[in-house]
C-alpha cells in the first residue's frame, strides 16, 4: 500500500481498516512497503498524530515520499502525495512536509467551501 493510501487509511473508521489489513499487499508495491499490520497499525497511530507521514520507497522503488490528508469536514477526501527520487531526497525533510502540510490544508479549505452557483 502506498504513501498516501496508507495516510487516508489513518483516518478511516476502524472497520474499514480492518478490511484493508485483511488484503494481501499488492505486487507493485516498492520495497518499503509495510507488511506486518501491527507494524502498520502503530503507523497510523503516528500519522494521525503528526498529521503526516514519510515513505521511503513504499510506493515504488526508488521513490520516497510525503504525503498529509485532504479533508471534508470529518471526511478525509483524498491526500497531497509529494514524490521525489531517493538518491535526491534531502536529510532535512522539514521543507518538504510544510509545503505537503500547506497544500493538503489549503485543498481542505477549498473543499469546505460552498460551490459556486452555475453561470
Amino acid at each position: 500500500m502506498g504513501t498516501a493510501m496508507v495516510r487516508c487509511l489513518a483516518y478511516l473508521p476502524q472497520t474499514i481498516q480492518d478490511l484493508v489489513l485483511a488484503e494481501e499487499v499488492p505486487p507493485t508495491a516498492g520495497p518499503g512497503v509495510i507488511r506486518d499490520n501491527d507494524a502498520l497499525a502503530a503507523t497510523l497511530d503516528e500519522i494521525r498524530q503528526l498529521g503526516f507521514g514519510v515513505g521511503r520507497q513504499e510506493c515504488m522503488t526508488g521513490w520516497d515520499s510525503v504525503a498529509a490528508p485532504v479533508h471534508w469536514h470529518d471526511s478525509i477526501m483524498g491526500a497531497v502525495l509529494l514524490l521525489k527520487r531517493s538518491t535526491e531526497m534531502p536529510a532535512d525533510l522539514r521543507p518538504l512536509i510544510y509545503h505537503t502540510l500547506k497544500a493538503a490544508e489549503y485543498l481542505s479549505e477549498l473543499t469546505a467551501r460552498p460551490l459556486p452557483a452555475a453561470m
